[in-house]
């Protein structure tokens, strides 16, 4: 516009919807900056919403930092912990683990088998050959290896207080002490750590229960970590649960039509306005209204991300927030907040209400 500037958004700041010329292209909008009459300008329409709108782009932010956090910067990580598949209730009777100790090189490779984001596929640097599955959280970069190693010395030394990763039934063992009894560990359970004879094999440990100082034994040293190994254990035992029972996770194209259901985009998703953070799988941009046919995915019920194709045109398919669409009445509601603001927008000025008033969804 020559005659006209524009107006600066910033995503979250309230925008005093303003009336506009007739000549104005239809996808633009004008206002100024709510207490800030002065700061007034132009700016696509598509950058202004309702709050709720703006809930539902500040949730698909949100979910794009929490996918990245799961993703290395590079495909070379390290094993923050050790991981023994043998350990845990191994969800997937189709698709191999791959076991490490910690401080292992591993190299991510890309997964064809659709697996929940909380998994990946690699393979030991040292060993190529050897590839299988196993939790994200298990991996990290060098610095936080050394971080991880630093926390797992510190809490099994001595005077430490370490936490039980695994239960420890000592029943099934061939037992190496004679004079010695064992401490039945339970997962969880914090254990003060005690000094050892010379003699004490090093993959041995001796402490007590917290609080329990008369129950005190022996375990095997790798069943007891730092708090934040312990929490990376129930976390890894967690996504476990949520898959078990899969013959192995499903392509897109195996997902019966029962496992889908029809829902509505109840704004426009434009994924290039976001930092896309799957480098394998296609966004699928949604226009608000459309029917778009979304996959039920059993195993990542609670996830921020959907797979979906548009009813209109099946082949095209691909993820997008689930915070971006629902049922049919949940549009309708949705539409007429986003109406009601745009309408009291086109009153002459002199009726401009705090109807007007919308959120910038993104910074412009």
């Amino acid at each position: 516009y020559e005659d006209d500037r524009p107006l600066t958004l910033v995503a979250g700041c309230e925008v005093q919807m303003l009336p506009l010329r007739q000549d104005i292209p239809s996808d633009w909008a004008r206002g100024h900056l709510v207490g800030q009459p002065e700061v007034h300008g132009y700016f696509p329409k598509t950058y202004v919403g309702s709050k709720r709108h703006l809930f539902a782009a500040e949730q698909a932010r949100d979910a794009v930092q929490k996918v990245k956090k799961l993703q290395p910067v590079s495909d070379d990580v390290f094993a923050l912990y050790n991981f023994d598949p043998t350990k845990m209730d191994w969800p997937f009777p189709d698709l191999s683990p791959l076991a490490f100790s910690a401080g292992d090189e591993l190299k991510l490779l890309p997964d064809e088998a659709d697996a929940p984001s909380d998994w990946a596929f690699g393979q030991r640097a040292s060993e190529p050959e050897a590839t299988g599955y196993f939790p994200r959280s298990y991996v990290g970069s060098r610095e936080e290896m050394s971080e991880a190693q630093s926390g797992e010395l510190s809490a099994r030394s001595v005077s430490s207080v370490a936490v039980a990763l695994y239960d420890f039934d000592p029943s099934g063992v061939d037992w190496p002490f004679e004079e010695d009894k064992p401490l039945i560990l339970t997962a969880g359970s914090e254990i003060q750590m005690l000094p050892v004879s010379a003699d004490t094999p090093s993959d041995w440990a001796k402490g007590h229960v917290i609080g329990q100082p008369e129950i005190c034994g022996f375990f095997p040293r790798a069943y007891v970590g730092s708090k934040r190994h312990h929490d990376v254990v129930v976390q890894a035992r967690e996504s476990a649960s949520k898959v078990k029972g899969t013959s192995r996770p499903q392509s897109h194209s195996e997902v019966a039509d029962s496992q889908r259901i029809e829902v509505f985009a109840l704004y426009e998703f434009d994924p290039t306005k976001i930092e896309w953070p799957f480098a394998d799988q296609p966004p699928l941009a949604l226009s608000e209204g459309e029917a778009i046919r979304m996959w039920l995915d059993a195993s990542d019920e609670a996830g921020d991300w959907a797979f979906g194709q548009q009813v209109a045109e099946p082949h095209a398919e691909g993820y997008f927030p689930k915070a971006y669409v629902g049922s049919k009445e949940e549009l309708l509601e949705a539409q007429s907040m986003e109406a009601a603001a745009v309408e009291s927008a086109s009153r002459p000025s002199s009726a401009a209400s705090s109807d007007s008033v919308m959120v910038a969804l993104y910074d412009f």
